[in-house]
């Protein structure tokens, strides 16, 4: 992960605020480098999407009303924290929809139907699009379509769109075009949120995300990492590269 280039030479993860966030990526962007988005839950909200902490909440409701007895155990024996219910979001979702997932993948499907590009997803769309752009990837764990759709609705360019593992390897980052990365999948293949399904990457996405990790630096957005699949991913790299931690 290439970080901000220093005058040392030594990359560093980090936060900063809005203002120089921008400053520093046009600076640097002119100079040559490259930058990827990660998209998380947090960034489709304004687009109509419910964040993974209100759906978890959802969930437990539910679950306290049918299953009132097994609800009360699992939150007693777990020590849950209802506080923070985002971070049981896949045990919440395996508890709901375990018994047929296709029920699962279609309450999904209901929670994002209607959903639609608002002005964030507008002017993400002209950045990965704009001619000679140093940023036109996408690295996300949502399962909508709301990236792609902006791209459709806002430019006359056609993004290439990666919805599943298998097809991980036909990303090209030198190519002169969008790239959006689904890696929990989309939303009609599937899509990931057992807690066995999200606590690792998928192979596939291993030695892909590395090399667009060695080529782009990533600007995070509404992802709040709490799968262990993308998280575990760049706390390797960040290790690998000999980087320190973010606070």
């Amino acid at each position: 992960m290439k970080g901000v280039v220093t005058m040392s030479e030594q990359p560093k993860v980090c936060s900063l605020s809005l203002r120089k966030m921008i400053n520093t990526v046009k600076r640097c962007s002119d100079a040559g480098e490259r930058f990827c988005f990660i998209l998380g839950a947090g960034a489709s909200v304004s687009s109509g999407i419910a964040p993974g902490n209100q759906m978890a909440k959802l969930w437990l409701d539910e679950l306290k009303k049918l299953e009132p007895e097994m609800t009360k155990k699992w939150i007693e024996e777990d020590e849950v924290d209802e506080n923070n219910i985002g971070s049981y979001y896949s045990k919440l979702y395996e508890m709901c929809f375990n018994a047929y997932p296709l029920e699962g993948y279609i309450w999904l499907q209901d929670a994002m139907r209607g959903a639609t590009p608002r002005l964030g997803y507008y002017h993400l769309a002209k950045i990965l699009t704009a001619d000679k752009t140093s940023i036109n990837l996408v690295i996300t764990t949502n399962f909508d379509s709301l990236t792609e759709d902006a791209i459709f609705m806002y430019t006359d360019k056609k993004p290439l769109v990666v919805t599943h593992e298998l097809l991980a390897q036909y990303m090209d980052f030198l190519a002169n075009k969008p790239i959006v990365a689904k890696i929990h999948r989309d939303l009609m293949l599937r899509p990931k949120s057992l807690e066995s399904e999200i606590c690792q990457l998928a192979e596939a996405w291993e030695p892909v995300l590395k090399k667009a990790l060695s080529i782009y630096s990533p600007i995070v957005i509404g992802y709040g990492g709490n799968d262990e699949s993308l998280m575990g991913l760049l706390e390797k790299v960040v290790e690998e590269n000999g980087m320190e931690k973010p606070i």
